[in-house]
Order: C-alpha cells, then sequence, then structure tokens
C-alpha cells in the first residue's frame, strides 16, 4: 500500500514525543503485529499508555512480554468498557504534544502518526484531532473502505459520528478540551471527542488511509454491513444519544455560537415525553446522517422511542 511521509519532518534532527493510548481486552495473536507496527512509526518517539480492561492473567502476562523495549506505563482495570478505558488513559496520559487512540488488533503504516503530526502542526496551536480512513483486513485480503466523513458539523456529528478512534491524533489542547468536563453518559470516546472539538476546536480529515482495520469474530464495534449494521445503529438508542447530546448542553452550551445552541435544542425535542410532540420533531428534524434510508429510520426509532 502507498502512502507519503512529510519529508520536512522526517528530517527532524529531534523525535516528535507522542503518547499511544492502547486500550486492550483480552488481545490474541493479533496485538503482535499492532505493536511491531508502533514500533515502525517514523519520526517520533513513542511512549504507550496501556489500560488493559479486566483481561486474563495469561492475556496480561502476553502484552507485557510483547511491549518489553518499549516505553509504557501500565493501567489494569476491572472491566469497565472499552469507552471508559480509553478516557482512564485519556486523563492519565500528561505531559505530551501529541496523542493517538489505539486498538489492540490492527496494523499501522510506518508514516501514520507524522502524517497526522504534519496536518496538526500546520494547523497551529488551537485544539485539533486529525481522523482519516483505513482499509478492511480480513486475513490476508485488503478491502479498501469509503470514507464514513460527510462533514465535521455539530448538526451531523449529534446523529452520526464519522471519526474513526483508531485512526485519530490530537495534541494537548483538544485532550484538554475533552477533560475540561466529565464525560459520564457518552457512547463512545471518539464520537464524544469529536462533538466536543465541532464547538471547542477543529476536526481534520487526513486523505489517504494508513491503517488496516482488521475484521474478526471478536471484534468489539467492528465494520458492520446489512443486518450488523443495522443492529450496530439500535446499540445507541435515542436513550443514549439524547444522554450524550444532554451532556453536551450541560457543559459546552456557555461557548456555543447562537446557531449551535438552535441545532442542539432541535436535536434535544427528539426526546419529548409525548408522543405526538416527539413525532413532530422527528417530522421536523435537520437531515442528519448521510443515507436518507439510515436517516428515515433513525427518525422512526425516535418516534416508537427504543430504549
Amino acid at each position: 500500500m502507498q502512502f507519503t511521509v512529510d519529508l520536512e519532518l522526517e528530517k527532524q534532527s529531534s523525535k516528535i514525543d507522542v503518547a499511544i493510548l492502547l486500550a486492550t481486552y483480552n488481545p490474541d495473536v493479533f496485538l503482535s503485529s499492532q505493536i511491531e507496527s508502533l514500533k515502525e512509526q517514523k519520526g517520533v518517539n513513542i511512549t504507550i499508555y496501556w489500560g488493559d480492561d479486566g483481561s486474563t492473567k495469561e492475556s496480561i502476562a502476553m502484552t507485557r512480554e510483547l511491549l518489553l523495549g518499549i516505553k509504557c506505563v501500565e493501567f489494569l482495570h476491572e472491566r469497565v468498557g472499552f469507552k471508559k478505558n480509553f478516557l482512564l488513559l485519556l486523563q492519565q496520559a500528561a505531559g505530551f504534544e501529541y496523542y493517538a487512540f489505539c486498538d489492540q488488533d490492527d496494523i499501522w503504516l510506518p508514516g501514520k502518526l507524522i502524517r497526522h503530526i504534519s496536518v496538526l502542526q500546520k494547523n497551529g496551536t488551537a485544539p485539533a484531532c486529525t481522523h482519516s480512513n483505513s482499509v478492511l483486513l480480513q486475513g490476508n485480503l485488503q478491502i479498501p473502505k469509503k470514507s464514513a466523513c460527510q462533514n465535521h458539523e455539530l448538526k451531523t456529528l449529534l446523529a452520526e459520528n464519522c471519526c474513526q478512534g483508531a485512526t485519530m491524533v490530537f495534541n494537548e489542547q483538544a485532550r484538554q478540551e475533552v477533560l475540561d468536563f466529565e464525560a459520564d453518559e457518552v457512547v463512545a470516546h471518539d464520537w464524544w471527542m469529536a462533538l466536543v472539538l465541532s464547538i471547542r476546536g477543529q476536526i481534520l480529515y487526513v486523505e489517504g488511509p494508513d491503517l488496516l482495520y482488521r475484521q474478526h469474530s471478536t471484534n468489539t464495534i467492528g465494520h458492520k454491513q446489512g443486518i450488523g449494521k443495522l443492529k450496530r445503529f439500535l446499540d445507541a438508542p435515542p436513550r443514549r444519544l439524547h444522554g450524550q447530546a444532554l451532556n453536551l448542553a450541560r457543559n459546552y452550551s456557555e461557548c456555543m455560537q447562537t446557531d449551535e445552541i438552535k441545532t442542539l435544542n432541535k436535536f434535544l425535542a427528539l426526546g419529548k415525553t409525548n408522543f405526538f410532540l416527539r413525532s413532530y420533531s422527528a417530522f421536523i428534524d435537520d437531515h442528519r446522517r448521510r443515507a436518507w434510508s439510515s436517516e428515515i429510520l433513525r427518525r422512526l426509532v425516535y418516534m416508537i422511542r427504543i430504549a
């Protein structure tokens, strides 16, 4: 696979320090390839903040052995879930210019971090994150995947996340923005960061895939199609989306523009308890999801309140 590296960054005599937030839960043989790909990142010095979510003793021992020789800080959690695992790592890692979320079974191409850092550096010191597309890896087969990115507007991100956490790199300013308030009701760590930065910073798309997104039977989330895509849609029902939006309104409304507040209030109106008022809100709601079929389903789900 082809990828490009910012040559000016690569020539820098001092490498850039990056914290990689690695979340694991009973990793298997695929973790070895992921860690090898982290070690091969160009132009950076990496420190791995490893959070394990209640794995077996055997899995923990295997991970420790794979991480030998790498600067690493270890945190062992007791089944808090992938979302909380990443958010805890976000709190625990500090003192770096740049950070990256990392899943346990993907493969990063060697120029991944430096490509994203190049984009962030050109953007200055504003709170910002980058994300990119990935290539599906099924066995030894690499399958190009269309970008899920429609736009980075609050209106869209309230209903649909396009920022894949495994591809995201972000600066210290973005980390601080997300940590300003407790993320107590969020659907996913990457979705929450995208929502916060849509109003408090910037989201930047990096062209071209730089990650092999491994698909297998034990994926926590994975790339779904057909019935699997529908199930994933229903796994984030109105109750959870409404809670996430309410948390955003409660903590970040003071720094929103007038049009953003209107957008948020319009979305929150979908949570009305009265069926007729809720149905009316669903009928007049803005178009938010990319596909109209998905958009119609979203409104119907809100009307019947699948909890």
